[in-house]
């Protein structure tokens, strides 16, 4: 498997990303938002952040701002979300990364038809996505939020991947169940994963090992059906518990 690092909009992304590199990380997913990662400031930091990029020998992998409401009720902002949608693709094709990761809008408010409602968001971002080259990826949420069964219904009216977000899946999850249901029924469209740890209760981004899940049998599960990338998705104000969960992850690959 290719291991790799998600920037934290806050920082300095060229920083980041060389950081990574020392790491011995094979590519950046850049997560496309502000302050710091805005798609007009990636633009005007294009050449930087390739020749950092060539020099450690990274790709990129392009995720959209987790709180993006694409299926937003109101059309006119859902509209406004959609065009910068368009600027995300842009900057997936100028680093040449073959897919775009979304998460599912969750809808706050008492509106009917939340699932129908992102259906048709994602169909329109599909074929914004097709027209550029570029796969769609759909992550899971934690199962309060959208269900195995959702993800079912979505998947059988569009030709999107899917992204395994283990961390994610282990909130709610009796034993981390869910993991392994996510992992079985949607082997034939996985494409990407994320990998955190938490207790179970709350999405907690924290290093490999720190949480409770059982990292031997989710990767035992995985390796059946699946060799590709992997961001460790970690939050620390110390970025050295990144290169502790890398060394942890390969460790269990060995």
């Amino acid at each position: 498997m290719k291991l790799g690092a998600m920037n934290n909009p806050e920082r300095d992304i060229l920083k980041e990303i060389k950081t990574f590199g020392e790491f011995g990380f094979d590519f950046v997913e850049i997560t496309v938002e502000g302050p710091r990662a805005y798609p007009e400031i990636l633009l005007n930091i294009e050449k930087e952040i390739k020749e950092i990029l060539d020099s450690y020998n990274m790709f990129v992998i392009v995720h959209v701002p987790w709180f993006f409401e694409i299926a937003h009720p109101y059309d006119n902002v859902r509209k406004a979300y959609f065009e910068e949608m368009l600027k995300i693709i842009e900057i997936a094709q100028i680093f040449n990364s073959e897919i775009i990761g979304v998460h599912l809008n969750k809808i706050k408010g008492r509106f009917e038809n939340k699932l129908k409602k992102n259906i048709s968001a994602l169909k329109e971002l599909e074929k914004a996505c097709e027209d550029n080259g570029i796969l769609l990826c759909i992550e899971n949420l934690d199962i309060h939020s959208f269900d195995v069964d959702d993800y079912h219904e979505i998947f059988n009216e569009i030709n999107a991947g899917f992204i395994l977000d283990i961390g994610h899946a282990n909130v709610g999850s009796k034993k981390g169940e869910e993991i392994f249901r996510f992992i079985r029924e949607f082997k034939d469209r996985l494409k990407h994963v994320h990998a955190h740890d938490n207790f179970g209760r709350e999405d907690l981004h924290l290093p490999i090992g720190a949480g409770n899940i059982d990292w031997e049998k989710v990767i035992k599960e995985l390796r059946k059906f699946y060799d590709n990338t992997v961001t460790l998705e970690i939050h620390s104000r110390d970025i050295e518990y990144l290169k502790i969960s890398r060394e942890k992850f390969l460790e269990l690959l060995r």
